[in-house]
């Protein structure tokens, strides 16, 4: 499939996916088995996001303090 529409990112290796929380994913690399990119792209998921008012991963830091709680945050630290 040829490309029609150069990225927002300029990057012609990036691409989109649907993650397991059915949201939108930007990036490129290896695509892991939920949805989620090796290298994201927070260009093109901010520029997705601002056409269709829709969230798209890798999210802002905002989304993510917005929805989960503290302890759940100090998890994922934990295991970075």
């Amino acid at each position: 499939m040829e490309r029609t529409k150069m990225p927002a990112c300029n990057n012609l290796d990036c691409c989109a996916s649907t993650n397991i929380a059915d949201h939108a994913s930007f990036g490129s690399g290896e695509l892991d088995d939920y949805g989620f990119w090796e290298k994201p792209c927070s260009i093109c998921a901010r520029s997705y996001e601002e056409a269709t008012g829709k969230i798209a991963w890798p999210y802002t830091d905002e989304y993510i303090t917005r929805h989960f709680d503290s302890q759940t945050l100090q998890g994922i630290i934990r295991e970075v």
